[in-house]
């Protein structure tokens, strides 16, 4: 397993913004499930998403969880497919 010394969480859409509280919940728990857990649960203290038409600030801040624990399944060997593509070339 590969020690993780320094780690940064950042989300961006008009800009870039690191996850600060998001980052030393990791860097306290751990890298492992529950540990990505407890730092999905603390983005909300580092962001506020807006609600617009397209989507609403909770879901959001689910869709940035959602991500955060995709890479953790990705660079555990548990998500192969991550796009339809990747899918599709898998059959070929």
């Amino acid at each position: 397993m590969a020690r993780h010394r320094h780690r940064q969480i950042i989300r961006g859409a008009c800009g870039t913004y690191r996850a600060r509280h998001a980052e030393r919940t990791l860097m306290t728990s751990g890298w492992h499930a529950a540990g990505i857990e407890a730092c999905i649960a603390s983005l909300d203290q580092d962001f506020a998403p807006l609600s617009d038409m397209r989507a609403s600030a909770g879901y959001r801040l689910r869709a940035a969880g959602a991500l955060l624990r995709r890479f953790y399944l990705q660079q555990q060997g548990r998500v192969s497919a991550l796009r339809t593509a990747d899918t599709l070339s898998e059959v070929d």
